[in-house]
C-alpha cells in the first residue's frame, strides 16, 4: 500500500517567497477544503517589487480557485484581471492596468452577491481619463479635528444585486492604491452621487 499524506488543514496561510514557483512547491499540500485566505508576501528586507512568475499556475490550484481572500499586492502581476472575480477580497499590484480592465471590475463588482474588495496598490491614476469614464469624482479628505490625515477620491455605484450595499471606488492620493469595496449605503459620504 502507498502511502499518501494527508493535505494539511489550515485556513490561512501567509508565505513570505522571492517567487511564485517558490509558493507552488507549498500551496498543493494544503487542504483546498479549508484553505480560506493566502498571502504571498516579499522576505524581509527584501524592496524590489518584482513579477510574480508562475502566476497562472498559482491561480489554476485547487487551492487559490476556492480561497476567498488573496493578498499578492508585494509583486507585481502580469494576468487577466477577470481571474481575480471569484474572490471576496483581492489585493493585487500590477505595473500597468488599463481603464478597460478597471471598467471589468467595476461591472463585476456591480453584478456580483459576493466581491468586498478590490484592492490595487501604487495604481498610477490618469485622473482625466478615469474620469471621463467613470464620471466626476468627489473630492474628500478624512480629517482628525482640522488637521487633514489623507485626501481621496471617491466615486460610488448602484450594485444590481443590493438594495442596501453600493460599490464605492476609492482613491488615496497620497498612497495610490485604487480599491473598488462593497458599503453600505449608510456610509456613503455626504453630497456623493450614486450612478447606475
Amino acid at each position: 500500500m502507498k502511502y499518501k499524506p494527508r493535505p494539511l488543514q489550515t485556513e490561512w496561510v501567509n508565505l513570505k517567497v522571492s517567487r511564485g514557483s517558490q509558493a507552488l512547491k507549498i500551496l498543493p499540500f494544503l487542504d483546498a477544503k479549508v484553505l480560506k485566505n493566502i498571502s504571498l508576501e516579499t522576505p524581509d528586507g527584501v524592496r524590489e517589487v518584482t513579477n510574480l512568475d508562475e502566476i497562472e499556475r498559482i491561480l489554476e490550484l485547487d487551492q487559490v480557485k476556492m480561497a476567498s481572500y488573496l493578498d499578492l499586492s508585494e509583486f507585481f502581476v502580469n494576468t487577466d484581471v477577470k481571474k481575480f472575480f471569484h474572490f471576496e477580497k483581492v489585493y493585487v499590484r500590477y505595473p500597468e492596468i488599463s481603464l478597460e480592465s478597471l471598467v471589468a471590475v467595476k461591472e463585476a463588482f456591480t453584478t456580483s452577491t459576493h466581491m468586498n474588495c478590490f484592492s490595487l496598490g501604487k495604481y498610477e491614476m490618469d485622473n482625466e481619463r478615469f474620469e471621463e469614464v467613470f464620471g466626476k469624482a468627489l473630492d474628500y479628505a478624512y480629517k482628525e479635528g482640522e488637521m487633514i490625515l489623507y485626501e481621496t477620491k471617491k466615486w460610488y455605484f448602484k450594485i444590481r444585486t443590493s438594495k442596501q450595499q453600493v460599490l464605492e471606488i476609492n482613491f488615496i492620493l497620497m498612497i495610490r492604491r485604487l480599491t473598488f469595496k462593497r458599503v453600505e449605503i449608510a456610509d456613503v459620504v455626504e453630497n456623493a452621487i450614486v450612478r447606475d
